[in-house]
Parts: structure tokens; sequence; C-alpha cells
């Protein structure tokens, strides 16, 4: 562990799977390798059993000698990556690398540290957080790995950066109502999100509010219905109570 903390070195998850060594990327190896890295890496110095990596790489369908294949791509990495340790384990394999040298761990620390925060009512600090933990995307997380496996695991990622995104909404939206400011700068950098997300409701509460106390109500009550129609035609079903009150707050002019 001494000779790999000299090293600067970092996993990136949050975006194209990717390995840099003090600033060289470094690639993996064929397909199965790579995976077999980003699955270690999604909990660094915790042991991965032999039967989840085998789901992962061979989509439950496993060869009759996926146990033995891998163990080659494990000694193929060792080989081609010295500077990172990958430990047996009885149970199967760990990565033996500080969390922080991991985005994604890096990320979900911070948002954890951002909810302190917040419910401390320290919403400065948690906006600094917040910022600092969305800064470590950089795309479609996993983007490089094959296999079903990480599909669904990357849509699984995508939904807890919007969620956290979500919450720092809610962070700016209490920092400007405390300041007295306006909701220009809220509104247009939401406006993008929501379009992109059009279904994510916390996501479109957040732009509903910024332009309800913008004095803007026209325009929220437009924003909920474009997303009420796009929810019922592509869901099928009514937007869910938060947005629904919401819509009823603004018509009747509550604050």
């Amino acid at each position: 562990m001494n000779h790999v903390t000299r090293l600067c070195i970092e996993l990136k998850i949050l975006g194209p799977f990717m390995l840099r060594i003090d600033g060289r990327v470094v690639h993996p190896g064929q397909p199965k390798q790579r995976a077999l890295l980003a699955l270690l890496a999604l909990s660094p110095g915790v042991p991965v059993a032999l039967p989840e990596i085998i789901d992962a790489l061979w989509d439950h369908a496993p060869s009759a000698g996926a146990r033995n294949q891998i163990q080659v791509y494990v000694s193929r990495l060792r080989q081609q990556i010295s500077a990172i340790p990958i430990d047996t384990h009885p149970a199967g394999y760990v990565l033996d690398l500080p969390a922080e040298c991991v985005d994604l761990i890096r990320f979900e620390h911070a948002v954890i540290r951002a909810g302190h925060l917040i419910r401390d009512g320290d919403l400065g600090a948690a906006d600094q957080v917040l910022c600092e933990a969305l800064r470590q995307w950089t795309g479609r997380p996993l983007s490089g790995v094959p296999g079903v496996y990480f599909e669904r695991l990357a849509d699984q990622l995508q939904e807890r950066r919007l969620s956290a995104l979500e919450q720092h909404v809610h962070v700016r939206l209490g920092l400007v109502e405390r300041s007295g400011g306006d909701f220009v700068e809220l509104t247009h950098n939401l406006r993008p999100a929501v379009t992109a997300n059009p279904l994510h409701e916390g996501l479109r509460h957040g732009l509903m509010l910024a332009l309800y106390h913008d004095g803007r109500p026209a325009e929220a009550l437009a924003v909920y219905r474009e997303g009420r129609q796009r929810i019922v035609d592509e869901l099928g079903i009514e937007p869910g109570p938060r947005l629904r009150s919401l819509e009823l707050r603004i018509l009747r002019g509550d604050r």
C-alpha cells in the first residue's frame, strides 16, 4: 500500500471508464479485463465474491471455464497494471486502493457530507460540497465497459446523480430565498436539466418553484403542463402529489 499511495492513481466510474496513473491513461486490456477492473473499482478495499464477478462478466450465462478465466484476467491485470494491487481473498478478489482514488466513492462521500450540512442548516457549505460531488461526473457512467450488468448499473448511478442534482437545486433555492436575490441564474441552469430529464419530477418541481418565486407563475404553470403531458403520454399516469400540490399552490397564489 505504501507504493500505491506514492502514485497518483485515479479510477473514473462516473463517465467513460478510465484508469490514470500519475496523469497517464493506462489501458486495462481486453473487454472482460476492463469489466473486471471496473467491478472491483466500484468498492475498493471490499472483497468481491467470485459468483458476483461471474454474473457481472458473463451476464448470468457463464462459460464452463469462467472461474479459470477470471484467474487469467486477474493475472494479466496484475502484470499490466502492477501499480494497483489486486489481492486474492477467500471470497474472491479485492482492489487494494484508498477509496478516494475512485470518483464514485468521492461523489458518494460528498453527498453524505452535504446531507449532514443541510440538516445542520449550513446551506452555504452544503452548496459547495454538492458542487464538488457533481463535478465528479463527466458523462454516462461506466461508458466503454461491456455487458448488461454494467448497463443496468449505469442507469442506477444516473438516478443517484439526478437525486444529488435535485438536492442541490433545493439548497440553491434556500440560499436565494435567504439572500433575497433573484432566481434568474437558477432557472437558467435548471431548464437544460429538466429538458434532458423530462420525466424527473424533482427537477421539474425545483424549476417550477424557482419560476414562481421569481414572480413568473404563468411560466411555472406552463412547466407543469408540459411535464404532465409527457408523464401521461409516456408513463400513462398522472404526476405525483408534490407536483400536483405545487400546481394548486401556484394557482391559489399561496407563498
